[in-house]
């Protein structure tokens, strides 16, 4: 860096030796690094899949059909919760202890899903995998919608930012 013959003598020798002396290697290429390191932590973001659940309520009843007790779960869920949900659908439920303690884990799969009243409101029926005994039970669920990347789930609130400062 070369400075004008008047502006030499001006500051302490110390500051006049910081400003002559050219940058270490580290220094010059760090900012280039660390870019390149946050690019390849992105797009290897990109391929680490997160799995997108959807968390309600649970209730458990009993239905019998031709002296068979099958055991039903029922949610429910808003429209636009229900919107993503979809027949078959994995769901894995932490089921309430009587007495109190550890939650059973039970997996199922989404058996229906019906309207209530005028459609704001959905019915979600759900079938567990399992012979237990789970009338009257209650707990959460967990249905399963899909797997969305882990850039993705960066990446959605710096877009929704841009989005809300454009309207």
């Amino acid at each position: 860096m070369k400075t004008h013959p008047a502006d030499q003598g001006k500051y302490s020798p110390e500051v006049e030796e910081i400003l002559h002396k050219r940058p270490s290697l580290l220094v010059r290429k760090g900012i280039f690094l660390l870019t390149m390191l946050v690019a390849l932590l992105l797009i290897g973001s990109h391929f680490i899949k997160y799995p997108e659940k959807l968390a309600a309520s649970i209730t458990f009843d009993t239905l019998s059909i031709n002296d068979s007790a099958f055991y039903r779960g029922q949610l429910i869920l808003t429209s636009a919760a229900a919107s993503i949900v979809k027949q078959g659908q994995p769901v894995v439920m932490n089921l309430n202890t009587v007495p109190p303690g550890i939650p059973i884990e039970v997996t199922g799969a989404v058996e229906s899903i019906i309207p209530m009243g005028h459609g704001d409101y959905y019915e979600v029926h759900i079938l567990p995998h399992t012979t237990e005994q789970l009338s009257g039970y209650t707990g959460t669920a967990y249905i399963m919608i899909g797997n969305a990347s882990l850039l993705s789930k960066i990446l959605n609130p710096v877009f929704a930012v841009f989005r809300s400062a454009d309207q």
